[in-house]
């Protein structure tokens, strides 16, 4: 059943069988809380809210990357880096420096464990 002058979606349309305005929680002024949907409903947003702020509240700020990804992707970016200025040597017509070669083997070999697999 409506209720005269009622600012909720169900008794709006119920009154003048249309739409004729937005509908508006009156405690959060959120369009999509339960409440603006029939004003016999808790506001659902107000409940959101105070739900986040206390996942929130539980969840430890940003720590650090461990210190084994952080050398692992270090390991990997100076492989990648040596096989890109070999390259730029290479196609510059210049001899590569062995120790440039020997480096990127030994990285290499410390990469992949025996089993085959990075």
């Amino acid at each position: 059943m409506s209720t005269p002058n009622c600012w909720c979606e169900r008794c709006d349309i119920q009154a003048n069988a249309i739409r004729t305005r937005m509908w508006i929680c009156p405690e959060c002024g959120d369009k999509r809380c339960e409440k603006a949907r029939f004003h016999g409903n808790r506001c659902s947003t107000k409940m959101n809210l105070a739900q986040t702020l206390a996942e929130t509240a539980e969840k430890p700020p940003i720590g650090v990357m461990p210190e084994s990804v952080w050398n692992w992707h270090q390991r990997r970016n100076r492989m990648i880096e040596l096989m890109q200025a070999m390259l730029r040597y290479s196609e510059a017509g210049k001899p590569v420096p062995v120790a440039w070669c020997e480096e990127l083997m030994r990285r290499i070999e410390e990469h992949i464990p025996a089993g085959g697999k990075p």
